[in-house]
């Protein structure tokens, strides 16, 4: 393969990968949570496309729950997801993001959204659980608040369940004590159809591959020209 032929074939992957990225962002102001709710209802859009849950989530500092306490106070702070938790956990030290945590948010959706639901975790530092209606639906690492039994591990995955309510909660335990500067819920928790969103994955992850292979073709590029 001569430099004018890897030079056009680099070209044409990086443009199948712009056009893929551009379809990832979010041209349409889908619904973002707010006080710890997702209100879908009236929503048309989630037969055909994912939903990512951005917005404000309760959360619970030092805590991992799987329901609410019945003691739990009527109030709750929030914090914006997807984003870096540090500055919340710690008001002392907005740069250390070491802790345990718990998100919590409520989705209210129409009868005719209701079933087989699936969930993308694209990344979420460092070890979390994910529950949904009450179901452990998935988990990376080990989700402990002593260090010594915790185990750190970001990995993306979809997860699904039928869910046959028009209300109900999300929690995602976190536990962090690896990162020092970042941790949370980093990119955000895709929700929808499972063939929407086992789609979604396969598409991102031939995205990661694409961008492997330019960043390959590119050093062969630059190889060859150094040599000849």
């Amino acid at each position: 393969m001569n430099i004018k032929r890897i030079a056009i074939l680099s070209a044409v992957v990086i443009a199948v990968i712009c056009v893929n990225m551009l379809s990832l962002f979010d041209w349409d102001h889908d619904p973002v949570a707010k006080q710890g709710v997702m209100d879908l209802r009236g929503w048309t859009k989630g037969a055909t496309k994912p939903l990512k849950l951005k917005g404000e989530w309760e959360f619970y500092p030092g805590q991992l729950l799987s329901r609410l306490p019945e003691n739990q106070p009527a109030s709750f702070p929030y914090i914006q997801a997807p984003g870096n938790w540090g500055p919340s956990l710690n008001a002392d030290d907005a740069r250390s993001a070491i802790g345990y945590w718990t998100y919590r948010l409520t989705v209210v959706m129409d009868a005719k959204q209701a079933g087989q639901i699936a969930f993308r975790v694209p990344l979420i530092r460092s070890a979390h659980r994910l529950i949904v209606d009450g179901q452990e639906i998935g988990a990376k690492g080990i989700v402990a608040p002593d260090p010594a039994q915790y185990f750190g591990q970001a990995v993306p995955y979809v997860a699904w369940k039928k869910i046959e309510k028009e209300r109900f909660d999300i929690f995602v335990q976190v536990v962090n004590f690896d990162h020092a500067v970042s941790g949370g819920i980093i990119q955000p928790i895709s929700m929808g159809p499972v063939a929407v969103i086992v789609g979604e994955h396969q598409r991102i992850a031939a995205l990661d591959f694409a961008i492997l292979v330019v960043y390959l073709l590119f050093t062969l590029y630059f190889g060859l020209l150094h040599f000849f």
